[in-house]
């Protein structure tokens, strides 16, 4: 039986599926709704969820009322065609001791857990529009699907 290789879903690609004025909203919201068909096997983490929420709730044009994002969030963490993954007990003291020895710092610190999140959830691959937000961890490849043909 051949293992199914899941993708995991950036922050960005759910607010581009969301907001129309985006260049990328066609793209990405393709992506989701293959996800949602189970056509495309990907994974979000809760982390993931929060961001979005945060994200279509303030920085987009059209912003969603927080009833509005919560029926959206909801909805996906129901979905049972997008896999859920969770941190390990590890996750962030690997993460933490990782930015300490490699100076990463600020933001990325986030997009650091989320990395180790998918690596110890057994994901290879990551979608995001911020490939060089995840380089730092070889055996995670960020890929841009909006690049692409």
């Amino acid at each position: 039986m051949k293992k199914v290789e899941f993708f995991g879903l950036d922050t960005n690609i759910l607010v581009f599926a969301y907001d129309l004025s985006s260049p990328n909203h066609d793209k990405a919201k393709a992506i989701l709704e293959d996800a949602l068909k189970g056509v495309r096997k990907v994974c979000l983490s809760h982390q993931v969820l929060r961001e979005y929420f945060s994200v279509v709730t303030r920085k987009v044009e059209k912003p969603l009322t927080p009833q509005e994002a919560a029926k959206r969030v909801l909805f996906l963490n129901r979905s049972r065609r997008i896999k859920k993954i969770y941190p390990k007990r590890s996750t962030l003291r690997r993460c933490i001791e990782f930015c300490s020895t490699s100076n990463i710092k600020g933001a990325l610190v986030f997009d650091l857990f989320y990395a180790m999140t998918l690596v110890d959830n057994h994901v290879p691959y990551l979608y995001t529009h911020n490939v060089k937000d995840f380089l730092f961890l070889k055996s995670l490849k960020p890929i841009d699907p909006f690049l692409e043909e």
